[in-house]
């Protein structure tokens, strides 16, 4: 028998198509952008629940995760 956890990140991790197909990404990642988008439209419940997500898993670059900077004009004149 295998546990809840278990179960939840198997199928959290599992791919999902989006946007016709066009995008690929996992079930969770897909249900953190739903969750986002109705944040942004002032759904407050999901402006609630992107909240807590957030307090769950702090911001910080995973390991292994690539970093990007964005460099203008300005910054390489110093």
């Amino acid at each position: 028998m295998v546990s809840t956890a278990y179960l939840f990140r198997k199928v959290a991790n599992e791919p999902v198509g989006i946007e016709g197909g066009l995008i690929t990404m996992t079930r969770w990642g897909a249900l953190v952008r739903q969750i986002q988008t109705l944040a942004l439209k002032k759904n407050a419940s999901a402006a609630r629940l992107l909240h807590q997500i957030r307090e769950q898993f702090p911001a910080g670059p995973v390991p292994g995760d690539k970093l990007i900077f964005i460099v203008s004009d300005v910054d390489l004149k110093l």
